[in-house]
C-alpha cells in the first residue's frame, strides 16, 4: 500500500523547506525522517527519491533567484497539492469512502515529475497570485494533515555534524545515527521558539573538548 502522490510532493517540499530553513549541509536527514515516519500503513520510501527531489528543488530556487521567497514557494506548493488535484481541478477533501490519505494500491509517485510539477507551479503562481496559499496557514496546523502534525514539527539533529572536533584531528564517523527533537520541548507557553537552537547546540558540542556520545 502506497503513499499517495500529491502526499509524496508535499513530503518533497517539506525536505527542501527543512533543508533551506535548517542548519545542516544537505537534505539527507531531513529526507531519512520522511522516508521512516510517514506512517506504518505507507510502504516506505527511499530516502534517494526525497533528496533527489528536494535537491533539484533547491537547485531550481537558486537558479530562479528565488531568495526569501523560496519557503513561500514551497509553501504554496503544499497547499496546492493538498487541495487541488491537478493545477485548476480542487480536491474533494471529504471523499465518499475512506479519506485522502488513504494508501493507493500502486506506487503512482515519481521524483522527477514532482519536480516537474514544483516548477510549472512557480511559473503559475508568478503569473496568477490566485494561487497562493492563505495569509496565515501554516501546514503543522492543517487539519487535514493532522496525524502528520507531530511528524512536520520534529526537528532532526544529525550526529554528523557533531563528530569534528576542533580540538582534536581525530575524525570520527557516525553512520546512520540521529537525535529527534519535538519541537515543543523549545518553545514557551505562548509557543514561542528558542532562535536557531540547533545551530547553536551543534557550535558548542563542536568546540567543547570530549566526544559526545548520547
Amino acid at each position: 500500500m502506497y503513499l499517495p502522490a500529491f502526499l509524496f510532493d508535499i513530503f518533497c517540499s517539506r525536505v527542501a523547506r527543512e533543508f533551506i530553513t535548517g542548519s545542516l549541509s544537505s537534505p539527507d536527514t531531513y529526507a531519512k525522517k520522511y522516508s521512516q515516519e510517514a506512517g506504518e500503513e505507507y510502504a516506505e520510501v527511499s530516502e534517494a527519491l526525497y533528496i533527489g527531489a528536494a535537491t533539484e528543488i533547491v537547485q531550481f530556487l537558486s537558479e530562479i533567484e528565488a531568495g526569501e521567497d523560496a519557503v513561500y514557494y514551497l509553501d504554496c506548493f503544499a497547499y496546492n497539492r493538498l487541495y487541488f488535484s491537478n493545477m485548476n481541478v480542487e480536491r474533494k477533501m471529504k471523499p465518499m469512502f475512506g479519506t485522502i490519505l488513504d494508501p493507493e494500491k500502486e506506487e503512482e509517485y515519481k521524483a522527477d515529475i514532482t519536480v516537474k510539477n514544483f516548477k510549472a507551479f512557480v511559473f503559475n503562481l508568478r503569473s496568477d497570485p490566485g494561487k497562493k496559499a492563505p495569509t496565515g496557514w501554516a501546514i503543522t496546523e492543517e487539519e487535514h494533515l493532522e496525524k502528520f502534525k507531530e511528524l512536520f514539527e520534529k526537528t532532526n539533529i544529525d550526529f554528523y555534524i557533531y563528530t569534528t572536533n576542533i580540538n582534536s584531528d581525530t575524525q570520527v564517523d557516525f553512520l546512520n545515527c540521529g537525535i529527534l527533537f519535538s519541537k515543543d520541548n523549545f518553545q514557551d507557553k505562548k509557543k514561542r521558539t528558542f532562535p536557531n537552537w540547533d545551530e547553536f547546540l551543534g557550535t558548542f558540542i563542536q568546540n567543547f573538548p570530549i566526544w559526545y556520545l548520547v
